[in-house]
């Protein structure tokens, strides 16, 4: 017979009233009489035969009985499967939640594409499962032979707005372009927002496509909680590329601190399509770190189009494996990227191609012409507060607006703000500050990246001395001066005593409270000399 979850979860509710079984995170006898029952199962030569039975039973038993709690992830799978092919949405939906999507979808319905297995879904889990299956071809480049034309079958069955955007996605990718925009033209202004801006950034709607993406971003993370967030749907592995190609000023700095949020979490590896995301930051700063190259075909296309539009080349090798594993995976829109080149009528034409003078012309210009130092605003400024512990510093950095009473408290600065946003009324000394801002990025104990700051002291004990905007915690000012070592010399009996005061310290600048502020005394290299001959 086969049961439902509730019938099992009914008969072990009644055992336990009885006190038969313990529900402690799993199902199982009481303590005395569970290791009775294991040494006579043992002395009979059944408890092997006792596991086998177990290993049938499993699928039927609550998930809280025997399951992901007790890291026994084959039971998750087979219940999933089981409620997935017997019309149970509100099991299959829990599960999919308690496993956090990672299921064996690849295993059950692409190797090979089984569509009779799709006959016995609702139309809700068609929808999950072709999505799950779309997107892991589409991150791992993955061969999934015969699925558009599945797809065009299960949309004329089901046709739900789910199995519309996934079919839209792989008419993207697979060059029919036009099919893409029909199937699109179903969808709802706020159904697969990244399938919509992916459909109208390959159509060369570059303004459409970063509303669209902004919108998507903005409403993904609002859903998550979390800012610190990489968007991770196949249809947005041309987000920042779209953002900077943006006229808007605000997205090519977005798109770089998405840049390196991916960076920060890990999805730079090779074989992956963000791996190619580093080299678009070459389009904006000629002098960013070199990023290895990517194996993944869309990888290779941002890459290569961050080398065209830099007027460079492609390794011809690399392009041609890439092009090799697009036509593989069905996805003729990227092989013909690639092919096209550097002067082909798609993704290629957005951005004017660069010539190889023009670029060292202007590099050479930068480099003699005379620094431009930014005019200080009056309206606005940065003020920051200072606390010690022991030789270490932390700071706080406030943005303060003048008013006719004076300056106002002023609203947080983020630390990793500091660095990146050009929307901040830094001055030279703020600038100087900031050089001291340390950044450390692990993975906690939970698995989730977290990023702290630090203040490199010796660093910001220089940079502190002088600046016009330096309060304690109770908002005083702080008066920080620098206080140059001297040599001391004073006669004693039989010659003449020299030393340095204040003593010479290779740990760095020394700080001592001073009134109301601070002395620091920076020792340079000259004084260090000095120091080892006295």
């Amino acid at each position: 017979r086969r049961h439902s979850t509730r019938d099992v979860q009914g008969w072990v509710d009644q055992l336990s009233a009885k006190q038969q079984v313990l529900q402690e995170g799993r199902i199982q006898m009481p303590y005395p009489a569970n290791e009775q029952r294991t040494r006579t199962l043992l002395a009979h030569g059944r408890y092997e035969s006792m596991v086998e039975l177990v290993a049938d039973v499993e699928p039927l038993l609550p998930i809280g009985a025997w399951g992901y709690e007790q890291s026994r992830e084959g039971t998750i799978n087979r219940e999933l499967r089981r409620a997935l092919l017997s019309g149970d949405d509100a099991g299959a939906e829990d599960l999919w939640v308690r496993a956090n999507g990672n299921m064996p979808l690849w295993e059950w319905f692409a190797d090979p594409l089984a569509p009779e297995l799709f006959e016995l879904l609702t139309s809700k889990m068609v929808g999950v499962v072709a999505n799950g299956l779309s997107r892991i071809s589409l991150q791992n480049a993955l061969p999934l032979k015969g699925f558009s034309k599945l797809l065009q079958s299960l949309l004329r069955r089901h046709k739900t707005a789910a199995l519309a955007a996934i079919s839209a996605r792989e008419a993207v990718f697979g060059g029919d372009h036009q099919q893409a925009q029909s199937l699109v033209a179903i969808l709802s202004k706020d159904d697969w927002v990244y399938t919509q801006a992916l459909v109208a950034f390959v159509g060369h709607d570059i303004a459409k496509a970063v509303a669209l993406y902004a919108r998507a971003l903005a409403t993904e993370r609002k859903g998550r909680g979390t800012n610190k967030l990489v968007p991770l749907a196949p249809e947005a592995f041309f987000l920042p590329l779209a953002f900077l190609l943006s006229s808007q000023k605000s997205r090519p700095p977005q798109a770089l601190r998405l840049i390196k949020l991916a960076a920060d979490q890990g999805y730079f590896r090779s074989d992956l399509p963000w791996s190619g995301w580093p080299h678009l930051s070459r389009l904006v700063d000629a002098k960013a770190e070199l990023a290895l190259p990517g194996a993944h075909p869309v990888a290779v296309l941002i890459e290569a189009l961050s080398c065209w539009w830099r007027g460079l080349d492609l390794d011809g090798t690399e392009r041609l494996k890439a092009i090799s594993k697009a036509r593989e995976c069905g996805w003729n829109w990227i092989a013909d990227e690639l092919a096209n080149g550097p002067k082909g009528r798609g993704l290629a034409s957005l951005r004017t191609v660069r010539p190889e003078w023009e670029r060292r012309l202007e590099a050479l210009v930068e480099t003699f012409a005379p620094a431009k130092t930014p005019l200080p605003r009056t309206d606005k400024r940065l003020a920051w507060t200072l606390t010690t512990y022991g030789r270490q510093v932390h700071l706080e950095a406030r943005e303060q607006v003048r008013r006719k009473t004076g300056w106002s408290v002023g609203k947080p600065i983020a630390c990793k703000r500091l660095p990146i946003s050009p929307d901040l009324p830094t001055t030279p000394a703020d600038q100087a500050l900031i050089k001291a801002l340390r950044s450390r990025t692990y993975r906690s104990y939970r698995g989730y990246p977290e990023t702290e700051y630090t203040w490199d002291a010796k660093v910001a004990w220089p940079a502190l001395a002088g600046h016009p905007a330096i309060f304690d915690v109770d908002g005083q000012a702080l008066t920080i001066v620098e206080n140059k070592p001297r040599l001391l010399c004073r006669s004693v009996e039989g010659g003449t005593a020299l030393s340095i005061d204040p003593p010479f310290d290779r740990e760095g600048p020394q700080a001592h409270a001073v009134g109301n502020g601070y002395e620091v005394t920076i020792f340079s290299k000259q004084h260090a000399r000095v120091a080892e001959i006295v």
